[in-house]
């Protein structure tokens, strides 16, 4: 185990473990260990009295079982600093007491559960799950606030309805007596329905919501994805943790995250406006006055069919596939990455590429073009829209749209 060690004393090292922490662990493991072996010694004397076939059978057989205890560091190496902090080592050192291997299958719980975005610590049990309904009229606005889990809202159903899974960091199960601590809080007024966790510190939970056709939708999330189908009207979803993704929307749609990629598609309507701090975005078939920010990742759209395009990046390339002629707004810019954009054939804009170290270039036939070093200028048609891409170190392309590809 003295190389087990060193690797524990390793991750304290690179912050995934305090020295409390990993001192505790080792320690359990140890105890485990000794839980494990002595009986094997003693079936081992029972034994001797017995075949040496039986003997040497039951060796061979504990050898070809993984050690729990490297399995254990192997599943620590593998979490990121932010999983790791989230991590109750003191539910998993207590588990490991009892067996090494119990704290091994703790750990890789714990593991499955921040992958999917829920840094609730190593519960194997649900503490609570619910299906509750609710009232919600046409024109009723939906807020929901969930400090950590999935949320998933669908459109299309005949009334509102909610099905919720709830964790608690550190526990095993939850008493019945004491569930309604953990039941989801719905609150109705004339104008808005609202769901939202309990104030429960380690309150993760998963929800499933389905709302009428035309239900406006706000979400506020700090960790967790959030998916949006079907709703047919806006929504203004806020994330810090997640992916979030959303379909089938019509309205205005404000979306905001910290971490994570975005995808919308099939959406129209006024406006579209996402802003990601860190994460890519991808739009697929939107017809919305659109604009887009992002400070690390890419951004693609496809099939935009909107009037008014505004795309910008600090590091990450902008691909940009417009449907109809450009007759309004499009305006993409880049720092560090490259700007590929594919127009239509009939376009009637004024056109600016231009590129501080890449190269510039169009497949489009341009009137009273101007070339200079790393800058085209020109119009197609009369030039009544405006296109405008610009990056300080990436090449910028404006081709002509390939229209056998939809």
């Amino acid at each position: 185990m003295k190389e087990e060690v060193k690797r524990i004393l390793k991750l304290v090292q690179e912050g995934k473990l305090s020295a409390d922490d990993a001192a505790e662990l080792i320690e359990a493991f140890e105890e485990g260990e000794h839980k494990v072996e002595e009986p094997a010694t003693a079936g081992a004397a029972t034994s001797s009295n017995g075949s040496s076939g039986s003997q040497s059978s039951s060796s061979q057989s504990s050898s070809d079982r993984k050690d729990p205890f490297k399995d254990f560091i192997e599943q620590i190496e593998r979490l990121g600093h932010e999983a790791a902090g989230s991590v109750n080592w003191q539910e998993v050192a207590r588990q490991a007491r009892e067996g090494a291997k119990k704290g091994a299958e703790a750990l890789r719980t714990g593991i499955e559960e921040i992958s999917k975005g829920r840094f609730v610590g190593f519960s194997t049990g649900t503490a609570h799950e619910e299906n509750l309904n609710f009232s919600i009229t046409d024109g009723k606005l939906l807020k929901v606030h969930n400090s950590s889990g999935e949320v998933k809202i669908t459109g299309g159903a005949e009334g509102g309805s909610v099905r919720s899974r709830a964790y608690v960091r550190g526990l095993m199960a939850v008493p019945k007596e004491d569930a309604e601590k953990y039941s989801l809080i719905i609150e109705e007024s004339e104008h808005v329905v609202s769901i939202r966790l309990p104030d429960v510190t380690g309150l993760s939970a998963d929800l499933d919501i389905k709302v009428p056709t035309g239900t406006p939708v706000e979400v506020k999330s700090l960790s967790g994805t959030i998916t949006l189908v079907g709703t047919d009207a806006g929504a203004r979803i806020n994330g810090k943790s997640g992916a979030i993704s959303a379909k089938g929307l019509k309205g205005p749609v404000e979306i905001s995250l910290t971490s994570g990629a975005v995808t919308v598609e099939d959406c129209n309507g006024p406006s579209l406006s996402v802003e990601n701090k860190s994460g890519s975005i991808r739009l697929s078939k939107i017809d919305a006055s659109t604009n887009l920010r992002t400070a690390s990742g890419s951004i693609k759209i496809e099939q935009f069919e909107g009037r008014t395009l505004s795309a910008e990046a600090v590091a990450g390339d902008i691909l940009a596939d417009i449907v109809n002629p450009v007759t309004g707004t499009v305006n993409l810019q880049t720092v560090s990455g490259e700007i590929n954009v594919d127009v239509a054939d009939g376009s009637d804009c004024r056109v600016s590429l231009g590129s501080v170290r890449g190269e510039v270039s169009t497949q489009l036939t341009l009137s009273e073009e101007m070339k200079s070093d790393r800058r085209i200028d020109g119009r197609l048609g009369s030039g009544s829209g405006s296109l405008t891409a610009s990056a300080v170190s990436g090449n910028v392309r404006l081709r002509l749209r390939d229209h056998s590809r939809d």
